[in-house]
């Protein structure tokens, strides 16, 4: 049998199933096949195209047509605005309050927005801005079409809103005429008005616009505001770096605050200075220098409100009472703002001082939990939260720094008032026993004065906003003499806007400060001199006698009881002048309060403000005039003249109360002021249990008054008065002034002099063993003894322990 050749012979074709086998395809027939498909399938995509591209222009033909049926739409809608009230646009403003030498010291309105004009704009903002928010402003018609598709894209892509395409114009237009929903609606209206207002307006008067309406954050509005907040300078007078800040915050205004977040402020600024070399506006160089400096350098925040809250309450509440429209003003006021920080200065160093004598943070200290939980149970029952009342509450620990404070019903963190308290810091030790004999340490249990402020303290677990309020509170004013002007006041530690001014409101008892007023009524009335002896010892009154804080003196000068602050004199001197009388002055000099028509008048038992006690004792530097005091110069371009005055005592009184209280600064209650160089008098005020504290004191030139007293009418504490818990606030005050040290008042015409016995009041002879000079009411002078002593001993009367009135004026 022959083999078969396998290279040669191709297998037989497999049978199939059915019958017959299986013809094989030939090349040509496949290739026509394929040729088929693709012509087939390349005219199917041809027709897809052209149809496809044809619908495709279509739906864009008709969603342009939409689009241009929904501008010619809304651009007859009736509620569209018109960009013509733009032409000569009144934002709102805020009160701006000046000190006497135009410095801004405090604001009123809810919106803190300065309009400044164009020509105050500088070249530095106005590039940052444009570099920023909208580098080619100058070159589109109120559009930027590229940056709008752009935003879409990105926005699309993110799946949120991320990015924006607005023109500054754009801005404006949603910022002044639109609302700020987000709707189809105002989109098409912000874009027919974005035109329109670029044909309505120059560049220059829409960046103008921009500049002073956009928000800065902090409640700023406008970048003069802004470079007051953060610079504390005019927007003319920023730097580029801080102009590249401020640039930079409008995209998120709190997220990029240096204040809150100095990384991002920085990133942000860096940005800026970045887009303004790519335009051209600044070099590569100096933007890399500015690159590397830090926030702190340039960032000098203002303070000047820090320091007027009660100015600015004042001016609200004078605006208000005049009906005057605080739209259309500006406020300057009388206030020196150099001496209005040196007051509250002054004032803290006091209360500070007070707070290390009195340890006033060791209240009560709850030791074991049983006595605590009884304690904030009951505190709990009690406890209905309101803004600025006094709770004592518990410590509760710290978090963050802060102290935890346990009120019953909710706990809190005091975020003020600790500094003045502790100006070191505090300690805390929770196993420290014996916290009585160290002022430092704060505790878990200890009980602690609080008071509530508004908001939310940002804790869940501690929600409210606390405010020591361990101590007491402390006021004071500042008159100039000749004019009647407050310079500076101060009405409490840690004051904020629309707080309570004690200055101006708070009713007190001042004590033996008001006892000048007898005294001048008596020597007014000519019935007695700084001579006329008069008995200190106890006297029924209608069953009330009278107590002094010491011993009784026995018969003394006038002068030297008032030296001394004798009570029973005062009594007795207003019972001689009558009550009447003694009304009448200190009504003639501007005491409005209620005044009781009885003895008790003379020892300070009705209540007065500081306010007008400090301008009623104006009346004895002035040498008898009385002006009211003045706090507002000028309401815009108006000027509000100072009060030319009244005559409430004669020349002659008024300088011999001067002398008189120079003697009490000398030789009585206020010794302390000795320390002081040149001439200062005044009185000290303390009430019963010493729950008010008072010295009112004047050089040549200015009347200060200064109160020192708990808001709770609770006592300061033993051994506290006038003398140590006010005078030294005073003191600081006076040594702060420029004018400091200050010339004695001389005498005036119909003042005489004589040598006179302190013992017994009347006249001696030169060379008198004892003797001392005192000035009279000329026609009041004691009359001469008729035979003059043998021996005259000259030094005697010179000697430092019995100085005249008249050296003690001049020392």
């Amino acid at each position: 049998m022959r083999k078969n050749n396998k290279k040669n012979i191709k297998p037989a074709a497999k049978r199939t199933k059915k019958s017959g086998t299986k013809k094989r395809k030939s090349p040509e027939g496949n290739s026509s096949k394929k040729g088929f498909s693709i012509r087939l399938y390349s005219s199917l995509l041809k027709k897809i195209t052209i149809y496809g591209g044809l619908s495709l222009a279509g739906l864009i033909a008709l969603g342009i047509l939409i689009i241009f049926g929904f501008f010619v739409y809304y651009s007859y809608e009736t509620d569209l605005p018109s960009v013509d009230s733009l032409q000569n646009y009144q934002p709102e403003q805020q009160v701006m309050i000046y000190d006497r030498k135009g410095k801004l010291i405090g604001s009123l309105g809810q919106i803190k927005r300065t309009i400044i004009p164009w020509e105050k704009i500088p070249k530095n903002i106005i590039q940052a801005v444009i570099a920023a928010e909208d580098s080619t402003f100058f070159k589109h018609q109120g559009l930027n079409y590229f940056g709008m598709i752009r935003a879409f894209w990105v926005n699309l892509w993110a799946g949120r809103y991320k990015q924006g395409g607005s023109t500054i114009t754009q801005q404006v237009v949603k910022r002044l005429l639109l609302t700020p929903e987000r709707t189809l609606k105002r989109k098409f209206q912000e874009v027919i008005l974005a035109r329109r207002l670029e044909a309505a307006l120059s560049k220059s008067k829409i960046l103008h616009l921009y500049l002073n309406e956009i928000y800065f954050g902090h409640g700023r509005y406008g970048v003069e505001e802004a470079s007051r907040f953060f610079f504390d300078k005019h927007a003319w007078e920023i730097n580029l770096a801080q102009a590249a800040l401020l640039a930079g915050l409008p995209k998120g205004p709190m997220l990029n605050s240096p204040l809150n977040h100095p990384k991002r402020a920085k990133q942000r600024q860096n940005y800026v200075l970045t887009q303004m070399v790519k335009n051209g506006f600044v070099s590569a160089d100096n933007a890399e220098k500015l690159k590397k400096q830090e926030l702190k350098e340039i960032i000098h925040k203002s303070t000047s409100e820090d320091f007027t809250p009660g100015i600015s309450t004042f001016v609200s509440k004078y605006i208000k009472d005049k009906n005057l429209d605080p739209q259309s003003i500006s406020v300057t006021t009388t206030i020196d703002f150099d001496l209005q920080k040196m007051a509250t200065k002054a004032v803290k160093k006091g209360l500070q001082a007070y707070d290390r004598r009195q340890s006033v943070t060791s209240l009560k200290h709850y030791f074991s939990n049983k006595k605590k939980q009884k304690y904030l149970k009951k505190l709990a029952a009690k406890m209905k939260p309101q803004h600025g009342k006094i709770y004592k509450g518990l410590v509760g620990g710290r978090h963050k720094g802060k102290i935890i404070i346990d009120l019953g019903k909710s706990k809190g963190i005091v975020v003020e008032g600790m500094e003045r308290y502790y100006p070191q810091g505090y300690e805390w030790n929770v196993k420290y026993k014996n916290q009585k004999k160290d002022k430092k340490y704060i505790r878990p249990g200890d009980q602690f004065r609080v008071s509530i402020l508004a908001g939310k303290s940002g804790f869940k677990d501690y929600p409210l906003r606390l405010r020591a309020k361990l101590g007491p509170q402390a006021a004071l004013v500042l008159i100039k003499v000749d004019t009647g002007d407050v310079m500076a006041m101060v009405g409490g530690m840690h004051m904020r806007m629309g707080d309570f001014n004690r200055a101006i409101s708070a009713l007190r008892q001042p004590g033996s400060s008001f006892k000048p007023f007898i005294y001048a009524a008596a020597l007014e009335s000519k019935g007695f001199t700084p001579a006329t002896m008069l008995n200190d010892g106890p006297e029924v009154y209608q069953k009330w006698i009278p107590r002094n804080h010491g011993k009784f003196y026995g018969r003394v000068t006038l002068r030297t009881a008032l030296t001394k602050s004798i009570n029973s004199i005062a009594v007795h001197l207003l019972k001689k002048t009558g009550v009447e009388k003694v009304i009448q002055l200190v009504r003639n000099a501007g005491v409005k309060t209620p005044l009781r028509n009885d003895l008790s008048l003379a020892l300070g038992s009705s209540e007065v403000t500081l306010y007008q006690l400090a301008s009623a004792f104006s009346i004895f530097p002035a040498l008898g005039i009385y002006r009211a005091p003045r706090l507002i110069k000028k309401l815009g371009d108006e000027i509000m003249p100072a009060d030319s005055g009244k005559r409430v005592l004669s020349k002659q009184t008024a300088w011999l109360m001067t002398s008189l209280l120079r003697s009490v600064v000398k030789k009585g209650t206020a010794w302390r002021a000795r320390k002081l160089k040149g001439f200062v008098a005044g009185k000290t005020g303390t009430t019963n249990r010493a729950k008010d504290t008072w010295f009112m004191g004047f050089t040549s030139d200015y009347v200060c008054g200064v109160y020192v007293g708990f808001d709770n009418h609770k006592t300061l504490g033993k051994h506290e008065y006038g003398g140590k818990t006010a005078l030294p606030i005073f003191m600081e005050m006076i040594k702060s002034l420029p004018e400091y040290p200050f010339k004695a008042i001389k005498p005036v015409s119909g003042i005489v002099t004589r040598l006179i016995d302190p013992k017994t009041g009347k006249a001696v002879h030169p060379g008198t063993s004892g003797a001392r000079k005192e000035y009279f009411q000329e026609g009041t002078e004691p009359p001469l003894p008729e035979i003059e002593p043998e021996i005259e001993p000259e030094d005697d009367i010179k000697s430092p322990e019995n100085n005249s009135p008249e050296d003690i004026l001049l020392q």
